[in-house]
């Protein structure tokens, strides 16, 4: 018989929900990836998404100049959806060029709103890493501590050492 009573032995942390755990982290960090490929690709072309949800109306997903646009108006074409992209040069638009930031139009069509890539991509890694909050120890040892403040000293020393 052994020695341990049950008060000495610790609960381990419920396992119902690990797989799918894993899948969103999985699906959001691929995400995440991908939105960093095309807001790097957002600085030579337009991308654009489009899709009729209803017959009198079409949600268009743009990604250029370093933002992703949502319009909801009337459809251009009478295919259901497509997706299209152009080169910097085919698609300058001098009223749309120069925004940056947030931006978007309450009055007439289309409705429009925009966002820049990184505020997507830090949505999609925030989600990919929630499920696993629960999971941080809730103390740290001295030994952990020394290595986080070595490695926070050593990147703050390499970007002192690159700006000179």
């Amino acid at each position: 018989m052994s020695d341990a009573t049950p008060a000495d032995v610790s609960p381990k942390p419920p396992r119902r929900f690990r797989r799918l755990r894993i899948a969103v982290s999985v699906f959001f960090g691929i995400m995440t990836v991908a939105l960093c490929v095309l807001w790097v690709r957002s600085h030579r072309f337009r991308d654009e998404l489009y899709y009729r949800y209803w017959p009198s109306r079409v949600l268009e997903i743009v990604s250029m100049e370093s933002r992703v646009e949502f319009v909801n108006g009337d459809p251009i074409s009478d295919l259901p959806h497509w997706f299209n992209s152009h080169t910097h040069s085919e698609w300058k638009d001098p009223r749309w060029h120069n925004r940056r930031g947030f931006y978007g139009n309450q009055v007439g069509a289309p409705f429009r709103v925009a966002i820049p890539h990184y505020v997507v991509i830090i949505m999609a890694a925030s989600i990919a890493a929630l499920p696993w909050f629960n999971r941080i120890p809730r103390h740290f040892s001295l030994r952990a501590l020394l290595i986080a403040t070595t490695l926070v000293a050593v990147v703050l020393g390499l970007i002192v050492w690159a700006t000179r």
